[in-house]
């Protein structure tokens, strides 16, 4: 019997970016080697064109994690707060 030991893969998520709310998509630079390709998984946004394209666009959710849901109300929080001072 022989048995081969194939290296490890290397993966890469590629450089930190910043993204702004009138424009939060990213496009992503993923690499692989050693390997048949990868999955991006985590957040509560979507992938474009999917999980596998190591060049996809990342759009978060409105409401995911870093993300701050708009109110219809814009004054809310500021109304909020000053009730609060006033107490």
């Amino acid at each position: 019997m022989t048995l081969t030991i194939a290296p490890a893969p290397v993966v890469n998520a590629g450089l930190d970016q910043l993204t702004c709310s009138n424009n939060p998509t990213a496009v992503l630079n993923g690499s692989v080697t050693n390997a048949g390709g990868g999955i991006w998984s985590g957040g509560t946004g979507g992938f474009s064109p999917n999980i596998t394209a190591l060049g996809a666009a990342y759009t978060p959710s409105a409401t995911g994690p870093g993300q701050r849901q708009r109110d219809a109300d814009p004054d809310q929080h500021r109304q909020r707060d000053l009730r609060r001072r006033k107490r």
